[in-house]
């Protein structure tokens, strides 16, 4: 089979869907985050850059994990907290901005001049993991977002920073963490600084996001050049044969797909372990289980799979009200190039992993 002509498209069809996301506004988030593991603790500043044509639909709406109490820095700017009828008629009206965990409605009021604010909040976010679907064979486990002392997971889904209806975000992330712990996010870390007893990251996305995740653990850290990209592994044990296995398979799948493809959009690809079961493939990164990323198969199998997601699904993104062809192309194109592998979803992997018990 000549698959030539199937990749020219693909390679055209993605250069045009990216040039075009980029071409409408974004929310620009400059966030500065203290993380406390031990009390579920969150503490932020958010500085704010509004995209222009956003404020032609004052007043402007925002939701936000129910207790952070968010508080405008500066003057000139409203901040009002709404509920009741007034709130369930805008959730009715705006779907996206509901979610499965206690949140809170805002609505804020800009001076004409402007299209900037700053608000800080703090509060605690902990949702323990828990499993669903215990009564049939494939149970999984989640969370909507925690701080602890066994780690951090922070999402969309979690409303840990103000979401504005049906806008793509960009962000510069500054992390403060314990010492000995570390963070990862989407993009380009900038810096990484330790001192006696606080750790600081700064990550830098400046490629339209549908979610700023933030995942945190007290990671050993490794890394190699994979061409221009950086190859990264964050493992909650030091394993160095392990980690240069994905090391070594990043860097041959992100050379193969970008032949085929065009240039890999984003400047790092990490694996990152959870510690709890996960299958998840975020941009930039892949957020996976202590057990799964220890199966053999999962490097030449399901692997490849979340670094493609980064041009199909993590770059070019899925408009659901119009259906979902990405799922139907994301499947297609490993197969191809594996050429009848053992590729499977890495969530039926984490399923099967939950039958295995330790001795």
């Amino acid at each position: 089979m000549n698959c030539q002509p199937l990749w020219r498209l693909l390679q055209t069809s993605f250069f045009v869907l990216i040039i075009s996301s980029a071409a409408f506004g974004q929310v620009a988030h400059d966030i500065k985050v203290k993380l406390q593991p031990e009390t579920h603790r969150i503490e932020v500043v958010d500085k704010i850059t509004l995209p222009p044509e956003s404020l032609e639909k004052e007043p402007l709406h925002f939701t936000i994990h129910q207790g952070l109490e968010p508080e405008v820095l500066g003057e000139d700017i409203v901040l009002r907290k709404i509920s009741g009828a007034e709130a369930g008629r805008f959730f009715s009206e705006n779907p996206s901005l509901q979610g499965n965990i206690a949140m809170e409605l805002f609505e804020v009021k800009l001076p004409s001049w402007t299209n900037q604010f700053t608000i800080k909040y703090a509060g605690e976010i902990y949702h323990p993991v828990r499993e669903y679907g215990e009564e049939y064979a494939r149970s999984f486990s989640v969370s909507p977002g925690i701080i602890f002392p066994e780690g951090i997971f922070l999402s969309g889904s979690t409303f840990w920073y103000p979401h504005f209806a049906n806008e793509m975000v960009t962000f510069n992330l500054s992390v403060e963490l314990p010492a000995g712990w570390s963070s990862v996010s989407q993009g380009k870390r900038v810096s990484h600084d330790i001192d006696d007893d606080t750790m600081r990251d700064v990550w830098v996305e400046d490629n339209p996001q549908e979610e700023i995740y933030l995942i945190s653990s007290e990671f050993t850290e490794y890394s190699q050049a994979a061409g221009a990209v950086e190859a990264m592994a964050f493992l909650r044990n030091p394993d160095s044969q392990l980690a240069q296995k994905y090391l070594d398979t990043t860097a041959q799948y992100l050379e193969m797909y970008r032949k085929l493809l065009g240039p890999y959009p984003y400047s790092k690809f990490a694996l990152v372990e959870n510690f709890w079961e996960t299958g998840y493939g975020m941009p930039s990164f892949t957020l996976l289980g202590p057990r799964v990323i220890r199966f053999p198969f999962i490097l030449h199998s399901s692997y490849p799979h979340e670094i493609l997601h980064n041009w199909w699904g993590n770059g070019v993104y899925t408009d659901y009200e119009k259906g979902n062809w990405l799922k139907v192309l994301q499947p297609i194109l490993p197969t191809i190039l594996l050429k009848n592998s053992m590729a499977r979803p890495l969530n039926t992997v984490v399923r099967f992993s939950r039958n295995i018990r330790t001795t």
